[in-house]
């Protein structure tokens, strides 16, 4: 829970918004500021959420969104959101008549989406409902990012066009939501207005001054989204303003296509054919409008905007600077590349909307059938019209015109010739007689000519509320020929008919003819026939349904509701009786919200209810997915005569409580029913003190906190009511009483005989609240009552303390006339006075100086006066008033601010001349240093800052100001240098104009080289191109030192081509490229290095730029410096100490680095001025993952090892017959591995033979693993040290020497040969032989980039080592053994399980 310390702390800006009492606050006003004291619940959020909880409610009539309301109010008080913060402005009473409306407005809104589409606009409609869903997501998220960004854009040139997008989609967001919740008939005169919102969204793709196109298309043609480093944060704004236009604008494409959808289905129900027509063609021509203006047309001079954006998406993805510092960046721009890519994919993927071409109506009518009339609707003496549509797959046609009129004269159902569509597409054909409404009456498939209009008199037979005649016609037509399978209005056949209308003459013949799957055939809303009898009341006809077996429990599609379901809303008794007769019914079946039919039954009325309740499976305390049993709702509905006849079943749990916990108890108190309330509290089993979770609130709080006096009166005289509940926060009934200022309810507390002093957690009383609220009027009849006014919060504020820090005039005066303390201190040690202050009371003030007039200079605890605490919140006149009473005109709280510098930091210069006139000190400055001046300076205010450059005789700027010494330690520096220094750093450049141009201060600062240093362009332009101060500047280090340091990308390429020095001194010997290396800024070094950069130039310390590289870590740009300007470094070149750029790695620990200059051929074996190779140096360090690193690449190893061992040198003669026995090479191979004891004299004396003994050591790898034998010495039980060494490192050069012959880079730096040399060397020394192979085949698969070829050529090269082996004493036998290993190995490691396998798969 929120205290009110936060409360008052947050949200006092908020507060002194609020009018004085007796004027009240809009609905919008109260849920703005509300929202501010962190109400964060969207009402409009909420509602949708409540609607999808209850959207089947079982409650009919006008009071459904009330009731809805109702619920979901009370979730959102019992969620524990009602706090005192509510209390501040009546938030608590917010919420019930917002959300009843916008709960209104879903529920009209829901009610036209779930009227039936035609055919024609079904797959149109699903397109934009999906699209919608995507895009509108995403943009609302941009939402209110896109207000931060509007705010922050100044740029002269930018923010026009922002604005315009601005203005833009917040219009479209309007009257989107405006239109949303409008009733059908207001809904369609809204949309039909002439010159509206269609026709304006229309425009909105033309490149119209107004239109969303415009700004858009002139964002990408100037640039002005592509920033040009990652510091360009005002290119990084409009990029964003930029995506959110974008996906407004496709949001206006499907908004229209939605609407003229919607119109055109309107008019298909209504048989407005004609203006079917006019919005079908609509929705093609926007459609098709707005796709060439997104996507294009195909041709390389006319890009749509989709691509144009998605162009600019990849320019800044593929920039340098976004490689380096992504910054979150990255993760956007893929997200809105993938989004936009989406969207022009399924764009493009529509070629069109509707088939283009309109049928020619070519029908000739005969009448070849002997059906006479009259028939159905043909009489004679009517006129009879036909007119036609293209179906193809999903798209239609518009419909044809008309038919010339044909007389019915004795004969009906006529027979329509037509030619055959050449391009095989499905005709629909209707018709329509006089004027009245047409009808579909069928589809002519390809290759028919012939129609015979028939189906659809038998399924209007069929549907003919007289059973006789519609009987006998239907027996006519049907013997004529007529399909019973024909389908008509929204998916239905006769059987839906025959099952509405109740002909169960026509419905016995059917069961007879039909198939079981055309009894159980849902229509579009998944209704079958036994769900249209049973919403029917036909019992008859469920009752033959049942007996032909159809699916009893089959649901619809959207609310999932069963026969039973839509027998029980309607109070179909007999219909009841007879679902119930079929052995498979489930009486507890749920809908899509949990509602069983016991909870429809609700709706139903008492008969219904009584026929559930004597079922013996009945579930009568069934709840719904959010809790309701059907006694909640029966309480909801205030039928008592329901809930009489639930609680005569003996079973009902009058105390169940819904997922909030609230029982029907609650509700009726909610909805303020008062005699359901007192019929509840009568009930012997009633617990009227149940709270709702979390937020602990009885009935007696709800009908308080909804103003039901005569509710809340009942229940307290209700002997069983705890009228001192607490509620969570320890809130009773007596505070809401005040909160919600219901003054008669206070006096029945009195006069029983209720605690006034009771107190919440945080120690609120009655009178704290009463404060703080909109009834003053409750204050004085607390106090008459005896009320303490001197009680204290947990904060220590009294009741005087809250009615001036809530800006409560009336209350605090009425206080102040009781006598209260007015000295009385708070936690932070703050006085009335203070609040007064604060929001501006001033007649309280007034009041409070009057009696104690030495308040007036009073501090709290952070040092704050009342005047200061008024200037921070610029109350003028109270301000004046303690400046007339004598208050310290420049006083200065614990961070220094004075009024002064808080008027100067607003721009006020009516009050920066009042304090002048008043003789404030004009240099007081707060404890950063910072005068008035500088607040002006910084914040843009030019205004005052000429002012006090015009009052000579107060203020002088050259004057010494040692209150920011230590920005300026070197000498005494003057307030004008301090200023000019801001206005630059600060980005004001109307200022710098006047210091520098007007008062011509071109030395103070050195303004050119700070707008560099800053990045600021339009500034340095200035200087440069308007005062003409040289681009070197005057200074030792130049504009160009500072921009090249700080990363300012434009401003470099700005001085670099108005002619800076790229190669100057920046200092210590450094230019411009070190300056940027040193703070990694690789764009700019690029720059440079493109603009003449002297790369052998050395610093102070005999560094070149490439070094610098090395020393400062930037990887990125030593690569790019090795591989791009390699002919103007040298790799190995040295410092003064004779270090090479190896040795600088390894000094700074760099693996990396180290990687990097191996890679590229450094030279390992330098020695620097302290004869240390880079290897030296990490042994001394100890910096083990180098050493071992750098061994594998130095054979420093083999030369270490032969100097110490003398004549026991490391290879001696290749006398490979020493340890291979010819005929058992397997047995004997050990002796070659394990010849590492010091007299073994098995190796050559020389290193020659080093290739063949690595190739034999690694082909006794394998075949050691292959033969599952162990490498176990004869001489001893591990290998010496060094001879294990030896083996390791033989072992990975070769494998370096099998990776090398792959020639591919990328594959070579994803395996680190110093890991492999270790695991290598840890697995021969442990005597884990046989993991070798395992280390050699992991470190192949964790190269990602090989590819097939790679593959191959690997298994080729460890195929054909042996070959290259010279083994003059091996056998054949034993030579073909060794070719037989590596053929297991490549099988092994390549093959079966291997890299290759998962390559090519």
């Amino acid at each position: 829970m929120i205290s009110v310390g936060e409360i008052m702390e947050r949200a006092n800006h908020s507060l002194v918004r609020m009018r004085r009492e007796g004027e009240d606050l809009t609905l919008e006003e109260k849920a703005e500021i509300c929202s501010e004291l962190e109400l964060q619940q969207k009402y409009v959020d909420i509602a949708s959420n409540i609607i999808g909880d209850l959207s089947s409610l079982p409650i009919a009539g006008k009071i459904a969104g009330t009731i809805a309301a109702a619920a979901m109010t009370a979730t959102h008080v019992a969620s524990g959101r009602l706090d005192i913060e509510q209390t501040l402005l009546g938030c608590s009473d917010l919420p019930f008549d917002q959300i009843k409306e916008v709960l209104e407005n879903r529920f009209n809104e829901i009610d036209r989406k779930l009227d039936s589409h035609s055919a024609a606009l079904e797959e149109i409609t699903k397109l934009v409902e999906k699209s919608i869903s995507v895009v509108e997501k995403t943009r609302k998220q941009m939402n209110k990012r896109f207000d931060e960004v509007m705010k922050s854009i100044q740029d002269a040139k930018v923010s026009p066009i922002i604005s315009k997008i601005n203005n833009f989609a917040r219009y479209f967001d309007t009257e989107k939501e405006r239109i949303r919740g409008l009733k059908l008939n207001d809904y369609i005169l809204k949309l039909e207005e002439p010159n509206g919102i269609l026709l304006h969204f229309k425009e909105s793709r033309t490149p119209t001054d107004d239109s969303l196109q415009a700004p858009l298309f002139s964002i990408i043609e100037e640039g002005y989204a592509v920033p040009k480093s990652i510091d360009d944060e005002l290119a990084f704004k409009v990029l964003y303003a930029l995506l959110y236009g974008t996906q407004t604008y496709v949001s206006v494409m499907f908004f229209l296509l939605e609407q003229y959808s919607f119109l055109a289905n309107h008019y298909y129900e209504k048989g407005y054919l004609e203006k079917y027509d006019e919005y079908f063609n609509s929705l093609n021509n926007v459609f098709l409008d707005f796709k060439s203006s997104l996507v294009g047309t195909g041709t390389s001079n006319n890009e749509g905007l989709l691509d144009r954006v998605l162009q600019v998406l990849m320019t800044v993805k593929n920039s340098e600077f976004l490689g380096l510092e992504k910054n979150g960046v990255d993760e956007m721009l893929n997200e809105k590349i993938n989004l936009f890519n989406k969207i022009k994919e399924e764009i493009e993927g529509k070629q069109k909307m509707t088939l283009s071409e309109t049928p020619e109506n070519f029908a000739q009518i005969s009448f070849d059938k002997d059906i006479t009339t009259p028939i159905g609707d043909w009489r004679d003496g009517r006129e009879v019209r036909y007119a036609v549509q293209y179906a193809s797959e999903t798209l239609f046609s518009k419909i044809s015109h008309w038919s010339d009129p044909v007389s019915v004269r004795e004969k009906a159902c006529p027979t329509l010739r037509m030619p055959v569509d050449q391009t095989r597409r499905n005709v629909l054909v209707f018709r329509k007689f006089d004027s009245s409404k047409p009808q579909l009456v069928g589809e002519i498939t390809p290759y028919l000519s012939n129609f015979i209009d028939i189906d659809r008199d038998l399924y209007n037979a069929a549907s003919n509320p007289d059973s006789a005649v519609g009987f006998k016609e239907f027996t006519k037509l049907n013997y004529d020929g007529a399909n019973i399978r024909a389908t008509f209005d929204h998916g239905r056949t006769v059987f839906h008919a025959a099952a509405k209308s109740g002909n169960d003459k026509i419905m016995f013949g059917l069961t007879f003819l039909a198939k079981s799957t055309e009894l159980n055939q849902p229509d579009k809303k998944g209704y079958t026939p036994i769900h249209v009898a049973a919403d029917s009341g036909n019992a008859g006809i469920v009752n033959l349904l049942i007996q032909r077996g159809v699916s009893i429990n089959s649901k619809t599609y959207h609310f999932l509701q069963t026969p039973l379901h839509l027998a029980a809303q309607r109070g179909f008794v007999t219909t009841f009786q007879r679902l119930m007769e079929s052995p498979e019914i489930n009486i507890n079946e749920r809908d899509k919200d949990g509602f069983t039919p016991l909870h429809y039954a609700i709706r139903g009325g008492e008969r219904i209810l009584e026929a559930f309740l004597n079922q013996i499976s009945i579930d009568v305390n069934a709840k719904s997915n959010t809790g309701l049993t059907p006694f909640h709702l029966a309480i909801i509905k205030n039928d008592w005569p329901v809930a009489s006849t639930l609680l005569g079943s003996k079973k009902v749990d009058i105390n169940a409580v819904d997922e909030n916990n609230i029982t029907a108890l609650h509700y009726a108190a909610i909805l303020g029913y008062l005699e359901t309330t007192k019929q509840l509290i009568n009930l012997k089993e009633i617990n009227a003190n149940v709270v709702s979770s979390p937020g602990l609130l009885s009935a007696l709080h709800y009908a308080i906190l909804y103003k039901h006096d005569d509710v809340a009166s009942f229940l307290m005289r209700s002997s069983n009511v705890n009228v001192n509940l607490k509620a969570l926060g320890g809130i009773t009934p007596l505070h809401l009483a005040v909160i919600q200022g219901r003054k008669q309810i206070l006096s029945l507390m009195f006069d029983i005989g209720v605690n006034i002093e009771q107190k919440t957690d945080e120690k609120y009383t009655p009178l704290h609240l009463a404060a703080m609220s909109k009834y003053p009027e409750l204050i004085q009849i607390l106090l008459d009552q005896g009320s303490n006014f001197e009680a204290k919060t947990n904060s220590g504020a009294t009741p005087l303390h809250l009615a001036t820090f809530k800006g409560k005039s009336q209350a605090a005066l009425i206080l102040l006339n009781n006598e209260v303390n007015w000295r009385d201190t708070d936690e932070n040690g703050q006085m009335p006075i203070h609040g007064a202050a604060m929001t501006g009371l001033l007649d309280v003030a007034q009041a409070i100086i009057s009696i104690d007039a030495t308040v007036v200079d009073i501090e709290d605890k952070n040092s704050d006066t009342p005047l200061n605490l008024a200037a921070q919140n610029s109350h003028i006149d109270v301000i004046k008033y303690f400046i007339d009473q004598g208050a310290d005109i420049n006083t200065r709280n614990k961070k220094g601010l004075a009024p002064l510098l808080a008027f100067s930091k607003k721009g006020n210069l009516d009050m920066v001349k009042y304090l002048f006139d008043k003789n404030a000190n004009v240099y007081i400055a707060d404890n950063d240093g910072m005068n008035f001046f500088y607040y002006a300076v910084q914040n843009g205010h030019l205004n005052i800052v000429k002012y006090a450059m015009s009052e000579k005789d107060k203020f002088e700027w050259s004057n010494t100001d040692n209150n920011r010494r230590d920005e300026c330690p070197n000498e005494e520096c003057a307030i004008s240098h301090f200023a000019v220094c801001d206005a630059v750093q600060f980005d004001r450049i109307e200022i710098v104009k006047y210091f520098v141009g007007t008062l011509g201060n071109f030395a103070i600062c050195g303004p050119l080289h700070q707008a560099a240093r800053y990045g600021h362009l339009d500034i340095v332009k200035y200087l440069v191109e308007e005062e003409f101060l040289s681009v070197d500047g005057s200074k030792t280090d130049t504009p160009l030192c500072y921009a090249s340091e700080n990363g300012h990308f434009t401003v470099v390429q700005y001085l670099v081509s108005n002619g800076a020095k790229v190669n100057h001194d920046c200092g210590n010997g450094m230019t411009a490229i070190d300056k940027a290396i040193t703070k990694n800024h690789l764009q700019v070094v690029q720059f440079l290095a493109a603009n003449g950069v002297d790369f052998r130039r050395k610093n102070s310390r005999g560094t070149t730029p490439f070094l610098t590289a090395v020393a400062e870590n930037a990887l990125h740009i030593a690569e790019y410096l090795i591989r791009e300007k390699r002919q103007d470094i040298n790799i190995n070149e040295q410092n003064v100490d004779k270090d090479t750029a190896l040795h600088l790695a390894v000094y700074y620990k760099n693996l990396q680095m180290i990687k990097l200059l191996i890679k590229y051929g450094i030279d390992v074996t330098i020695r620097n001025a302290y004869d240390k190779t880079a290897l030296d140096i990490a042994i001394d360090a100890k910096f083990s993952n180098i050493v071992e690193y750098l061994k594998t690449k130095s054979g420093k190893f083999r030369r270490e090892y032969k100097s110490s061992y003398g004549e026991r040198s490391l290879l001696q003669t290749n006398q490979i017959s020493n340890f291979i026995d010819r005929k058992n090479i397997e047995h004997d191979h050990p002796l070659f591995i394990n010849a590492d004891n010091e007299s073994s004299e098995l190796f050559s004396k020389t290193a020659s033979n080093i290739d063949v003994i690595g190739t034999l050591l690694l082909i006794d790898v394998l075949i050691r693993y292959f033969s599952k034998q162990g490498y176990i010495s004869k001489e001893s039980d591990s290998a010496s040290d060094g001879i294990t060494q030896a083996a390791a490192l033989s072992i990975t050069e070769k494998f370096e020497d099998v990776l090398n012959s792959l020639h591919n880079e990328s594959a070579k730096e994803q395996v680190d040969l110093a890991e492999v040399h270790g695991k290598v060397y840890a697995a021969l020394k442990s005597g884990r032989n046989s993991q070798i192979h395992q280390i050699l085949c992991s470190s192949l698969n964790s190269i990602s980039t090989l590819k097939p070829e790679d593959m191959e050529k690997l298994e080729s090269v460890i195929m054909n080592s042996h070959s290259s082996v010279s083994l003059p004493e091996v056998t054949d036998s034993a030579n073909e053994a060794y070719g037989e290993t590596l053929h297991l190995f490549g099988e092994s490691c390549l093959h079966s399980d291997g890299i290759l396998t998962k390559k090519l798969m």
